[in-house]
């Protein structure tokens, strides 16, 4: 595995480029966006739940990130504790206040604290992984989203799978 120095780098960076504020807008969140950006060969599996928001970014044979949300919800970034953390980093995106943290068992957490907290969590095989979501969760939107294509939507698991 590449040095957590160099995981803190790339991420400053990418975290540098999506910090720049955009211009507000009043178009509401259409019923097929989805609040995050997938890139090509990911797809979303939503679970059910009955007072939070729940799902599954994925691309086959590669990287899984879990994304839960609703006021009920635990700040997951803030709950890690520190002898669990390599690092830490606190950041604005799109106006919403981001905590990062990147763990000693490779495990990288994403936390948008606005109304109610929004998780990202996945665990880091490579750096290709830290990248991907990276450019998954900073385009982190939830009042407009973005397009999804329908073939892009798995079907809802009956049961949402243990982690």
């Amino acid at each position: 595995m590449t040095n957590p120095r160099h995981f803190a780098a790339i991420f400053s960076a990418i975290l540098m480029l999506f910090s720049i504020p955009r211009p507000e807008s009043t178009t509401q969140t259409q019923p097929n966006n989805f609040m995050v950006r997938l890139l090509p060969g990911y797809r979303v599996q939503n679970y059910p739940t009955l007072d939070t928001v729940g799902a599954k970014i994925y691309k086959k044979g590669g990287l899984e990130i879990e994304y839960s949300s609703g006021s009920l919800m635990e700040e997951e970034a803030s709950a890690i504790t520190p002898d669990k953390i390599l690092w830490k980093t606190k950041q604005i995106i799109n106006g919403y206040p981001l905590t990062c943290v990147y763990t000693r068992s490779s495990d990288f957490v994403a936390t948008f604290n606005d109304k109610s907290p929004t998780n990202f969590h996945a665990h880091i095989k490579s750096n290709q992984d830290l990248a991907e979501m990276l450019l998954i969760v900073l385009t982190y939107e939830p009042t407009k989203g973005y397009p999804i294509s329908p073939d892009a939507i798995e079907p809802t698991p009956k049961s949402k799978p243990n982690r």
